[in-house]
Parts: C-alpha cells; sequence; structure tokens
C-alpha cells in the first residue's frame, strides 16, 4: 500500500457516503488497496492495517482470502453497509424525537405556549416532517392534498419506505386531485406497493401528519393561494387527540386505493364498470382514467354511456347515486 500522506484520495467528493458507512480515512485506503491490488502486495506490517481489514470484514465488505483478504462487489457489498448505516441513523432520529417530545412534555407543563412550535419555509418542513416520520414507533397518518409547496421528494419517500419496513403501519389519505397528475398516481401506485395503506377523498382541504396519535404537524393557513408554506407541530394534548378524530372521520368516507392484481377498491383486480364507478365517485377526471385503463378519452365516455344505459340514467350524477345506492361504491 502506497504511502498514506502521497496518496491521491479518488472519492473526496463522497465524504458523506463513507460517513455514512462509518469508514476512517485508513479504511477506506485499506478498502481500495484489498479492491485494487493483489493480496500479496497489500502491507501489512503497519500495525493499525490488521486492525482496520478486521472492521472492513465485519461491514462485510471483504472476506479472508487463501493468499490474504478479497474484496466483495461494491455493488452488493457497500450498497448494504449504506442501508445499515442508514438503518442506525433512523433509529437515531427517532430516539432523539421521543427525547425531545419529553423534553417537550415538560416544558409544557411550566409554560402552556409551549403546545404550538412553528415550522417556517419549504427546507425546515422537509426536514421535520422527516424527523417526524422517523420517530414514529406503531402508526404514521397523513393527508396529502395541493398545493406541494416541498414538492416529490426521494428522501421523505425512502424514510416512508425504511418506517414501513420496521412494522410502522401508514395510512395516508389523498385529496383526489392528486390521481389528476401522472405524477402523483405513480407516486401513489409505487408507495402502496410498498406497503402503504391509501384512501382517497374529495376536496380535502388540509395536510396532516399524526405521529401515533401523539404529534401532529399541519399548515398554519388551508387556502391554496398562501404563498408561505409556515406549519405548526402541535404537542400530544386534546388538539392532538380532535385531529385523530378528525382524521378517522375523513378515513371512514374516503374510498380505498388498492393498485395490487387482486385487489378492489381502485385497482386493477376489480371489473370494469366497478373501477370504472369508484374513480368516478372521487373525483377522478375521464383523461386520467384513460391513462389508468391505457385507452382513450372516448373509450371512457363510451364505458360511462354503457353504465348509464344499464343503471336506465341519464347524468353522471343519476349514476353515482344508484351506484351509492346499490353499494357499488
Amino acid at each position: 500500500m502506497a504511502d498514506r500522506g502521497s496518496r491521491r484520495e479518488p472519492w473526496s467528493d463522497a465524504d458523506q457516503f463513507w460517513d455514512l458507512i462509518g469508514l476512517t480515512s485508513l479504511e477506506r485506503e485499506v478498502y481500495e488497496a484489498v479492491l485494487s491490488l493483489a493480496p500479496s502486495e497489500l502491507n501489512t506490517t503497519d500495525a493499525e492495517v490488521p486492525t482496520a481489514l478486521r472492521r472492513l470484514a465485519d461491514l462485510g465488505l471483504i472476506r479472508p482470502a487463501s493468499d490474504g483478504w478479497e474484496g466483495l462487489d461494491p455493488t452488493v457489498a457497500l450498497v448494504s453497509a449504506a442501508r445499515r448505516g442508514q438503518t442506525i441513523l433512523d433509529q437515531a432520529h427517532g430516539i432523539a424525537w421521543r427525547l425531545h417530545q419529553d423534553f417537550a412534555a415538560n416544558r409544557l407543563r411550566s409554560d402552556p405556549q409551549r403546545l404550538f412550535e412553528l415550522v417556517r419555509g419549504p427546507e425546515e418542513l422537509a426536514a421535520r416532517a422527516n424527523m417526524l416520520m422517523t420517530s414514529a414507533r406503531s402508526e404514521l397518518r397523513t393527508i396529502c392534498t395541493p398545493p406541494f409547496v416541498v414538492g416529490p421528494d426521494p428522501v421523505m419517500s425512502d424514510t416512508q419506505v425504511s418506517i414501513m419496513k420496521r412494522g410502522v403501519r401508514v395510512l395516508t389519505l389523498y385529496d383526489s386531485s392528486v390521481l389528476n397528475s401522472p405524477e402523483g398516481l405513480d407516486h401513489m401506485r409505487m408507495i402502496t406497493d410498498a406497503g402503504e395503506i391509501a384512501r382517497v377523498l374529495p376536496r380535502v382541504r388540509t395536510k396532516l401528519w399524526m405521529v401515533d396519535s401523539e404529534v401532529a404537524m399541519l399548515p398554519l393557513a388551508v387556502s391554496p393561494r398562501t404563498s408561505k408554506p409556515d406549519s405548526v407541530v402541535v404537542a400530544h394534548s386534546a388538539i392532538t387527540d380532535a385531529l385523530t378524530v378528525l382524521f378517522d372521520l375523513l378515513w371512514a368516507a374516503a374510498t380505498p386505493v388498492d393498485f395490487s392484481t387482486g385487489g378492489g377498491g381502485i385497482g386493477r383486480g376489480a371489473d370494469r364498470g366497478s373501477r370504472v364507478l369508484s374513480l368516478m365517485a372521487i373525483g377522478m377526471s375521464d383523461a386520467t382514467m384513460a391513462r389508468q385503463f391505457n385507452v382513450s378519452e372516448r373509450t371512457v365516455r363510451r364505458w360511462i354511456t354503457e353504465l348509464m344505459d344499464r343503471h336506465q340514467v341519464s347524468t353522471r350524477f343519476q349514476l353515482g347515486l344508484v351506484a351509492k345506492d346499490q353499494g357499488l361504491v
């Protein structure tokens, strides 16, 4: 292995990645040497090198070989190590948030005004939402509705998938307008495939994050014209109890979403007529239904006309009433 002082660092732009895995500078040098040099050329006389080799082996990045050490495929080993690092970070976020809750509860008893905490701007909103999700122990309830001031965020989606993998139940209530966006529909399909339980309801007017029915975050203003995406975090209190009841009432009135092959609701498993009625009931446009079925808008309109003829009605509104009366939606 070359002298450490003169060695070129090929990964200098990826320090955060290596910090996530937990490798020291020396361990990174040893790892590169194992990957790029013949095992016999690795200098093991340095007293620190054997320790670094053992740690790399513990992380699953290298393994003993007949003539020393050999590296494992980095595309597998590094991704696995990074996921372990991310899991530790998720746990740290959760512990920090629970300690924060205890801290906030103690302060609240001495000063009730501390019940609320203001969150300003999209960056702080995204960070706090991510922290709330990570802290969930058993259940996360969210309401997803425009405007989306934070925008599509892969990190947020990754966090949600991560907490679902460790057993957190995620319930999301979507405003039906989300279905009329190709990006929104794609996101919903991806996240429900990962385990989210989703329902859709027309004209949902406020966002909400609710963790374990104890801590909530919601916007200060619900107008779509607001230019200030400020939100408030509410500590466990009668207010969070009321928000839990509100969510349950909206959830009971919403239409289940299931994109799986065997599911019902608006998923692919229901027969075409039931799916069309369900999608109409939640306010999906003809254009979006056409994308959903991979047909033209004219075909969707023809299907709706056939349903109206079958149920002997002359308007879409009447069709909706009949479908509801007959338990079709």
